[in-house]
């Protein structure tokens, strides 16, 4: 989302921000602008997301790493403030101070314009924003915690679609141009600049089977094959979630499952390596096989709760393992569906796994992190 210098309140010497964020996924990279103009700014760190507040002087930029990271599926009220006559910068998650900093050089400030989100030279995050403001002054400590006490009084969740996916997500009952409260809570994700108008598009028709319900027991002969017409119609996205019990561990590569008429056809496709039955999950790509090793081994006679999502649009790949996101990849290629028959245990290539599963679900969209939870 792109706000013009013009549009925004007129700076002369403070300026605060304040915003609701609710992270989805943790991006391998910094996620937001970093140039020479950054004030205001704010960013996550790769992998953990810990929040890094930034500014230009006139001899340097200064950051500040807030913390050892925010939680995923979690909306937090955040607030930077900043002051050129009071040489200060500070920070605010959830009405309570947890940085500051005295400022010895002179603030530069900048007449470029705002990006929220990814800025066309560098991810953004990957989550929901809800309530960006801009004001034109520092926001005394007070007023940071009257704001965040307030917008949790007036809050209330409601159900809405983005990206296709329903989210429990929240929205101001105040009045929407108050504040120049820029956005509703709407999804950005890491690729480009989130069109609210997008937000609020019919979602298209999503569809999910479970094609085992009570346990069965799979030796690595053993297979069940699900013709694609039998599966829910797939577009660009899918997930396939399952528990898996494994009973022996086999000696050669044992399939879970995997779609495809053909061997080198494996989108979605999901094995234990031999020996020590680490997962090992795969998917097909214009250029290449892409293989994503998972862990170091899973325990005999344990149930696991597995969920494989994949996403086109995304670019992304997501494993989670009872209700944890454990593994995800950035997708650099175009990803190769197939029609071909999905086979869940010996797949006419490999031995199958010897032990149990149940609750084989397969889906035509990508589950979110927070429907993940809900079927764990």
């Amino acid at each position: 989302m792109l706000i013009q210098h013009a549009e925004l309140p007129e700076v002369t010497n403070e300026l605060s921000v304040s915003l609701r964020l609710n992270i989805l996924y943790y991006n391998p990279a910094w996620a937001c602008e970093r140039s020479e103009d950054r004030t205001p700014s704010l960013w996550l760190a790769p992998k953990d997301s810990a929040p890094d507040a930034q500014f230009s002087t006139t001899d340097c930029i200064n950051t500040h790493s807030i913390g050892n990271g925010l939680s995923l599926n979690r909306w937090y009220h955040l607030v930077y403030t900043l002051s050129e006559p009071e040489k200060q910068l500070d920070f605010y998650i959830d009405g309570k101070w947890v940085e500051f900093a005295h400022i010895q050089q002179n603030i530069k400030f900048n007449n470029g314009p705002l990006c929220i989100g990814n800025d066309r030279f560098f991810d953004g995050i990957t989550g929901l924003i809800g309530n960006f403001r801009y004001y034109n002054w520092r926001l005394s400590a007070e007023e940071a915690k009257v704001e965040y006490l307030s917008n949790a009084i007036n809050f209330k969740s409601i159900k809405w679609t983005s990206n296709d996916t329903t989210i429990t997500a929240s929205i101001s009952l105040k009045e929407l141009d108050a504040l120049y409260n820029y956005i509703l809570p709407i999804t950005f994700s890491s690729r480009g600049n989130s069109d609210f108008a997008n937000e609020f598009k019919e979602k298209k028709s999503r569809n999910f089977h479970e094609y085992i319900s009570e346990p069965i027991t799979f030796s690595s002969e053993d297979r069940m094959i699900i013709q694609h017409a039998e599966l829910p119609e797939v577009t660009n996205e899918l997930s396939v979630s399952l528990r898996l019990n494994i009973l022996y561990r086999n000696s050669e590569w044992a399939c879970i499952f995997h779609k495809g008429e053909r061997n080198e056809d494996r989108t979605p496709g999901l094995w234990l390596t031999p020996k020590n039955s680490a997962l090992d999950a795969q998917f097909s790509t214009t250029n290449c096989l892409s293989t994503h090793l998972i862990g170091n081994g899973l325990s005999l006679n344990r149930w696991y709760h597995l969920v494989y999502t994949l996403s086109e649009p995304e670019k992304q790949f997501d494993f989670y393992i009872d209700g944890k996101c454990v593994e995800f990849a950035r997708i650099q290629q175009n990803i190769i569906f197939n029609n071909g028959p999905l086979c869940i245990g010996n797949d006419r290539f490999h031995n199958g796994i010897t032990g149990l599963i149940c609750n084989f679900r397969y889906y035509n969209w990508r589950l979110s992190g927070e429907e993940v939870k809900n079927i764990w």
